[in-house]
């Protein structure tokens, strides 16, 4: 892992050294390498020009970029450890209390176990449904969807949750009439 940044390399060891930062630091002071990816910040000004847009990139060992993840406002950050959890979910933090019901199981985790201002964290709830139960999902005409639902929050800036594809499981024979063509939807 690496970070780049717009700042000369003085100031970028003072950085990690406070932050207690182990990975490389990269000065472009003349952001030639963050305008040569695309990603200079075009409405940066002042003591802010060259700066990036803040962002990650994952280059797989070929040097191909696999993934990026890139935030439209520069105070507005995913964590390092959210980006991971995007990429390889078997490596995120553990932080995870799963409750068990008669008809679902939810397990609920986050990307981060500390956040400060200004980070992009995720939140994710799983639902488990035993086999002989189905619900519908977000966009379907005709019946009512499951949905999350978060409460607002002053602290918090909320963004729409993000629900898996869909699924559509055929039962050819069963789903004749209107009535149980709803067994098409898992």
């Amino acid at each position: 892992m690496a970070a780049i940044s717009y700042d000369n390399t003085d100031i970028l060891k003072d950085f990690a050294d406070r932050h207690k930062i182990d990975y490389t630091l990269l000065a472009d002071p003349e952001s030639k390498i963050i305008g040569s990816y695309g990603v200079l910040n075009p409405e940066a000004t002042g003591m802010m020009k060259g700066m990036a847009l803040p962002g990650y990139f994952f280059i797989d060992p070929s040097g191909v970029i696999r993934e990026k993840y890139f935030e439209a406002k520069y105070t507005d950050r995913f964590t390092a450890n959210n980006v991971m959890a995007k990429l390889f979910p078997e490596l995120g933090e553990e932080v995870s209390p799963k409750v068990d019901a008669p008809h679902l199981s939810v397990e609920l985790s986050q990307s981060d176990r500390v956040v400060v201002p200004g980070s992009r964290f995720s939140l994710i709830a799983q639902i488990v449904l035993p086999e002989d139960v189905h619900v519908y999902a977000p966009g379907v005409k005709g019946y009512k969807p499951i949905q999350l639902e978060l409460s607002p929050s002053r602290e918090l800036e909320l963004v729409p949750p993000v629900y898996p594809s869909l699924q559509v499981a055929g039962f050819p024979s069963a789903c004749a009439t209107p009535m149980t063509r709803a067994c098409a939807w898992r």
